[in-house]
C-alpha cells in the first residue's frame, strides 16, 4: 500500500467517524467539553476526539484530531484535505463544520442555557405586569 493509499484510507475512516459523531452529538449521546483554543473534546473508549477551528474564530477551516488517552495526537485531519471521491470531497468541510457546531453547543451547554431562559420567559409571560 502506498502512502497516498494509506492517507486516503485514513481520511475515509475519519469521514465515517465524523459522520457518526455528528449524528450521536445531535441525539445527545456524546458529552463535549470546551478545551483551549476554540476546541471541544469528547472521550470515546480509551481515546479523545478534539474538534476545533484552526484559526480560533469559529469558522472554516476546521480540524479534528484523534488522541490516545494521554492526549498524544495519533492523527489529525482538517477541512481543506482532499478526497478522491467527489461526493466526500464536497461533504467533508460541511460535515466537519456541523461537528464543530454541535460540539460547541454541547460544550458550552447552550441547550441547557436555552431551556432555562425559555422557562423563565414562559414564567414571566404568565405574570400580569402592568405597564
Amino acid at each position: 500500500m502506498t502512502s497516498q493509499e494509506k492517507q486516503n484510507d485514513e481520511l475515509e475512516a475519519a469521514f465515517q467517524i465524523t459522520t457518526k459523531l455528528v449524528d450521536q452529538s445531535r441525539q445527545g449521546q456524546l458529552q463535549w467539553t470546551e478545551s483551549e483554543g476554540d476546541s471541544f473534546l469528547t472521550a470515546i473508549a480509551n481515546y479523545i476526539v478534539v474538534v476545533g477551528s484552526i484559526d480560533g474564530d469559529g469558522r472554516q477551516p476546521f480540524r479534528i484530531s484523534f488522541q490516545d488517552n494521554n492526549g498524544n495526537v495519533v492523527q489529525e485531519f482538517n477541512s481543506t484535505m482532499e478526497f478522491e471521491d467527489d461526493v466526500q470531497a464536497t461533504a467533508w468541510p460541511q460535515i466537519l463544520a456541523e461537528l464543530y457546531i454541535e460540539a460547541r453547543r454541547r460544550g458550552r451547554k447552550f441547550n441547557k442555557m436555552a431551556d432555562e431562559i425559555n422557562r423563565e420567559l414562559d414564567r414571566r409571560s404568565g405574570d400580569d405586569i402592568p405597564f
